[in-house]
C-alpha cells in the first residue's frame, strides 16, 4: 500500500510542488537556502542574492517559490554583470502571462526609484512587484567586486507591471527620467555652493539678518535642490538669464527650462512654479528667488528650483525664518500677546496650518487667514477662505465633521474647479478634535479670476445638508420658537431611513401634525393620497402620552376600486 502511494503520479507532483514552496523561519534561513539552489557559483553572486531580497519581510519571502527566486537572481545578475557602472542599462521583458518586467542597472542615484515610480503613474501603468539592490562595488575593466563593507555604489531596480505593449515608451521615459536625476546629483554641489554664497551677500546686509537665515535654513536640508539660474537686469526693469548659470532641471530641453521669472519686490521672494516635479515626487514645483540690491538698484537674480523636504511639513512654525517674522507682525498689529489665551488659540490655528500658506502668503494674507480661523468658533457653519497667484488659487474650505465623505469632498472639488476655471487640483484633509473637517484645494489657473465665495459657500452648504436637516429648518421655519423646539425635540429620531427614501420633508411635516392630533382615546389615523397614478395611504399609530411607534404603510393600486378605498 505504501509503495503505490508513493509511486502515484498525483501525489509525486503534489510533493514536489510542495517542496518547491518556500517555508521558512528567517530570512536567514531563506538566504541559505538560496545560495543552495543558485546555478551560478561565487561570493559576488552570493552577496548579489542576498541585497536583492534584503527589502523584503519574511512573511513576502515565503509567498514565493524556489524556482521563481533562483530565476529571478540568475536572470538580475546576469543582466547587471552587462553593465559597466557608468552608462545606465534599462532592459524590458514582456511575458507570456501579460506581465512586463523592467531592470534598470545605473550608479547609485538618490531617489531614482521614486522617480521611475513617479513615471510608471504619469503613465497609468500598474506596478506589481518593486525590487531595489544597492551594492557597493569595486571595477576594473570588466571585473567586478561586490563588496559588503563600502557605501552603495551602484543599483539594480526591477520592476514588475500588470499589462504588455508599452516597452518602447518605458525604455524611452525612463532614459529620460534617469538622464534629469543624473543631471541633478551631478550639479547638487554647485547648487548647494551657490545658495552659500548668496545666503553670504544677504548676511553683510544689516536689514536683512532674516532673509540670511532663510536660506541657510533652506541649505539645512529642508530644500531639495533640483535647479538653479541666475538672471542680470536690463533695459526697462526687464531680466535676462545668464545662459551658462543654469543647473540641474533648469539646463536646457529641462523640465524647469523657460519658467518665466519677474523681478522680486523685495530681497527674497517664494514661488510654487506651474511646473510639476518628474523627479522625487509628482508636487509643483517650489521657487526661491534672491535679490541682489545695492544702494537701491538691482544688480543681480538668482532662483533656486526644488521642492520643501518633509520635515518641513512637521516643523513648527516658530522654528522657520520667514514665517515666524510674519506671525511676530501679526500678534504685533493684533494687539495680542502670545502667552494669552486668544495668542494661545491663534498659535494653536497657525501649528495646523497647511506650511504652504504659511511659506507663500504674506503677512497681510496669513493674518486674515488665521482671524477667519479664529472666527469660526467651532460653530457647524461652511467656510471656504481663497488666496490667489499668478498661477495657483489655495481654497481652505472648512465643513462640518459629521457631513464630510469622499462624495461630498468630489463634489466640492468640482464646484471650485469650475469656479475658478481650474486645469487641474490637489487636496489634503485635515482631521481633528474639531466640529468641521478642513481641506485645502491647490488648484492650477490660467488666469486670476474673480470668484464669489460666499456663493460657493451656499452652494457648498445645500452640499452638506442632509434630510433631518432640511426638516430643522421646516419645523423652526413654521412654528414658534418654543413648539418647535419641542416638536424637534419629540420627532427628530422618528423618521427611517426608508421613510427618508420615499417622501420630502414637507410630507413629514404634514405627517408630525396628523401625528398631534391623535389622542389616547383615538391613538390611529388613516391617511390617502394619490401620486402617479396610484392610490396610497399612511396608517399612523400614536401609542401612550408619548409617541411610541410612527408606523408608515403604503399600498397601491393603478387602478383605483371602491374595495381598496373602504377597506
Amino acid at each position: 500500500m505504501t509503495s503505490s502511494l508513493l509511486t502515484c503520479p498525483l501525489l509525486k507532483g503534489l510533493g514536489q510542488f510542495c517542496m518547491s514552496v518556500v517555508s521558512v523561519e528567517s530570512k536567514a534561513q531563506f538566504q541559505e537556502g538560496l545560495n543552495r539552489r543558485l546555478k551560478t557559483k561565487g561570493e559576488a553572486i552570493r552577496k548579489f542574492s542576498a541585497h536583492f531580497f534584503a527589502d523584503k519581510s519574511l512573511g513576502d519571502l515565503n509567498q514565493l517559490n524556489w524556482p521563481d527566486a533562483v530565476e529571478k537572481v540568475e536572470a538580475c545578475w546576469k543582466f547587471f554583470r552587462s553593465f559597466e557602472g557608468v552608462q545606465s542599462q534599462i532592459r524590458v521583458i514582456e511575458t507570456d502571462n501579460h506581465f512586463t518586467i523592467i531592470e534598470v542597472a545605473s550608479r547609485n542615484l538618490p531617489f531614482l526609484l521614486d522617480s521611475l515610480r513617479m513615471e510608471l503613474n504619469r503613465m497609468d501603468l500598474v506596478l506589481r512587484d518593486v525590487q531595489q539592490c544597492l551594492l557597493g562595488v569595486v571595477r576594473s575593466g570588466r571585473k567586478l567586486v561586490v563588496e559588503n563593507g563600502i557605501s552603495p555604489s551602484e543599483s539594480l531596480i526591477r520592476l514588475e507591471l500588470e499589462g504588455t505593449g508599452a516597452a518602447e515608451a518605458l525604455k524611452q521615459n525612463f532614459h529620460r527620467v534617469i538622464r534629469l536625476v543624473s543631471q541633478i546629483v551631478a550639479d547638487f554641489p554647485d547648487m548647494r555652493k551657490q545658495l552659500l554664497l548668496w545666503s553670504d551677500d544677504v548676511a553683510n546686509d544689516d536689514h536683512a539678518n532674516e532673509d540670511s537665515e532663510l536660506l541657510r535654513w533652506f541649505y539645512a536640508n529642508n530644500f531639495t535642490f533640483l535647479g538653479y539660474e541666475e538672471y542680470k537686469p536690463v533695459a526697462k526693469g526687464r531680466l535676462q538669464l545668464v545662459k551658462e548659470s543654469r543647473l540641474g532641471l533648469t539646463r536646457p530641453q529641462m523640465t524647469a527650462d523657460g519658467v518665466p521669472l519677474l523681478p522680486p519686490n523685495g530681497r527674497l521672494q517664494l514661488d510654487k512654479l506651474p511646473v510639476r516635479s518628474r523627479v522625487h515626487r509628482p508636487a509643483y514645483l517650489d521657487g526661491v528667488t534672491v535679490a541682489d540690491r545695492r544702494d537701491g538698484r538691482l544688480q543681480r537674480v538668482c532662483r533656486f528650483v526644488g521642492l520643501f523636504t518633509s520635515t518641513v511639513y512637521n516643523q513648527n512654525p516658530a522654528e522657520i525664518p520667514l514665517v515666524r517674522e510674519k506671525l511676530q507682525q501679526i500678534f504685533k498689529h493684533l494687539e495680542i500677546e502670545p502667552t494669552s489665551h486668544k495668542g494661545r488659540e491663534l498659535s494653536r490655528i497657525v501649528e495646523i496650518l497647511p506650511r504652504e500658506e504659511l511659506i507663500y502668503a504674506d503677512t497681510t494674507e496669513l493674518q486674515s487667514l488665521v482671524t477667519e480661523i479664529y472666527g469660526l468658533q467651532e460653530r457647524r457653519i461652511v467656510r471656504v477662505l481663497a488666496r490667489q497667484d499668478d498661477y495657483f488659487v489655495n481654497c481652505i474650505v472648512y465643513v462640518p465633521k459629521d457631513a464630510y465623505d469622499t462624495q461630498l469632498r468630489v463634489q466640492i472639488q468640482d464646484l471650485l474647479v469650475s469656479a475658478f476655471d481650474a486645469k487641474e487640483a490637489e487636496f489634503s484633509t485635515f482631521f481633528s478634535e474639531s466640529a468641521l473637517t478642513r481641506t485645502h484645494f491647490v488648484m492650477r489657473i490660467p488666469r486670476r479670476a474673480k470668484v464669489d465665495l460666499e456663493q460657493i459657500e451656499k452652494e457648498i452648504l445645500s452640499l452638506t445638508r442632509s434630510w433631518p436637516d432640511d426638516l430643522e429648518s421646516l419645523i423652526y421655519e413654521s412654528e414658534e420658537q418654543a413648539n418647535a423646539d419641542r416638536l424637534w425635540r419629540t420627532y427628530r429620531k422618528i423618521f427611517s431611513a426608508g421613510y427618508q427614501a420615499d417622501y420630502t420633508v414637507k410630507s413629514a411635516y404634514r405627517d408630525l401634525r396628523l401625528v398631534e392630533q391623535l389622542t389616547k382615546t383615538q391613538p390611529l389615523s388613516l391617511k390617502f393620497y394619490s401620486s402617479k397614478g396610484q392610490i396610497h395611504f399612511k396608517l399612523i399609530h400614536k401609542g401612550g402620552a408619548f409617541l411610541t411607534s410612527f408606523l408608515f404603510l403604503r399600498i397601491s393600486a393603478r387602478k383605483p376600486s371602491s374595495n381598496i378605498l373602504t377597506s
